[in-house]
């Protein structure tokens, strides 16, 4: 069975109006996305379907919390993820790539897989600088010992050379001029 297959929501037999789902994401979801930049979370959507005549309009709440790297201790935590987004589908027979917040299916479609849109707007709520967040004393919560090490490390790979003289003279000349 495709994992994918529970984020499908049928839509038609049921009547017009609003219709409410919960759908829940786990590493699971992540895990059949190839080159996922987020792999770990646990997040529910609460999914309000609005169904009309010529389209469908969904609603989401999107809460809970993603697994991310530290970038500067490399350490994980838990970000957390409260989203409202809203999509459009619409049907017809071409494929709409230029709004993002409309998607296009098929007249004969009875269901619309979400799991695409649901990524989508999760990994945008990624911070594009990943770092531990402060505490109630406004301190990093960085592992300590990790920075330590990163600090000692970044200290020996400076290379430790002699100046070189032989550029003095010119120094000397340059300085000269800019009296």
């Amino acid at each position: 069975m495709d994992p994918l297959a529970k984020y499908e929501i049928p839509f038609s037999g049921l009547a017009l109006g609003k219709h409410q789902f919960e759908l829940e994401i786990d590493d699971t979801f992540f895990n059949q996305f190839e080159h996922a930049i987020i792999e770990h979370g646990r997040i529910k959507v609460a999914v309000t379907l609005d169904k009309q005549t010529l389209l469908l309009q969904f609603d989401f709440v999107i809460t809970g919390s993603m697994q991310l790297e530290c970038d500067r201790c490399a350490g994980d935590f838990d970000f957390p993820v409260h989203l409202n987004e809203h999509l459009i589908v619409k049907f017809g027979d071409y494929v709409n790539e230029e709004d993002i917040d409309i998607l296009v299916i098929p007249h004969t479609a009875d269901k619309v897989n979400l799991a695409q849109q649901l990524y989508e707007y999760i990994s945008l709520a990624r911070p594009l600088h990943c770092e531990h967040p402060l505490n109630e004393k406004g301190k990093s919560t960085c592992d300590p010992k990790m920075l330590k090490l990163l600090s000692k490390l970044e200290a020996d790979s400076k290379p430790h050379e002699e100046p070189d003289h032989r550029w003095d003279a010119l120094l000397k000349l340059k300085n000269e001029g800019l009296n």
